[in-house]
């Protein structure tokens, strides 16, 4: 024992050295793992709950992530009254907990947008945001603008102008 501890004393440079060596070494590696959780791998696969989920998911985008529907029975959702629910659940949705407020999308959302290209360029505006159209014009304005977007038109507005849909998704 004496002796082995002569042999770290006399090379303890070369032994410090080593140690910073392997240390660098481990601890670039250590920096390479990625430590996650997926919720899904702690699922048994083969439970018709988890396949029913697994299915839905598929269809919808999401397992956490709600869609809510508004539909008119007479004319188009574009009414100021039907115009004013769908700004109402948008706002109201994002005061709900849990709520990711980024990822709300409806007809009156800022992340629904009217794009056009002019000879100065790209613009893009959102369709009905901040506040709802007060005019019948600003209203018909809306109806064109939706009806000639691909995002908007089939997506979260009908083809048939008769519903909207409102997403919102849950962290």
């Amino acid at each position: 024992m004496d002796r082995f501890t002569t042999l770290l004393l006399r090379h303890r440079l070369i032994l410090v050295a080593l140690i910073g060596i392997v240390t660098l070494v481990l601890g670039y590696f250590a920096w390479q793992v990625e430590i996650r959780t997926i919720f899904t791998d702690l699922q048994p696969s083969n439970h018709p709950y988890v396949q029913t989920n697994d299915e839905y998911k598929k269809a919808f985008g999401g397992v956490n992530v709600v869609s809510i529907m508004v539909e008119v029975e007479q004319g188009d959702i574009f009414q100021h009254d039907v115009l004013a629910t769908i700004q109402a659940l948008q706002k109201g949705l994002q005061h709900i907990d849990a709520v990711n407020q980024f990822q709300i999308i409806s007809l009156s959302s800022k992340k629904l947008k009217s794009v056009a290209a002019t000879s100065e360029g790209f613009f893009a505006e959102p369709l009905m945001w901040p506040g709802i159209p007060k005019t019948q014009a600003e209203i018909d304005t809306l109806r064109a603008a939706t009806a000639n977007n691909p995002m908007a038109n089939g997506n979260f507005v009908s083809s048939d102008l008769k519903a909207a849909l409102v997403t919102v998704d849950f962290y």
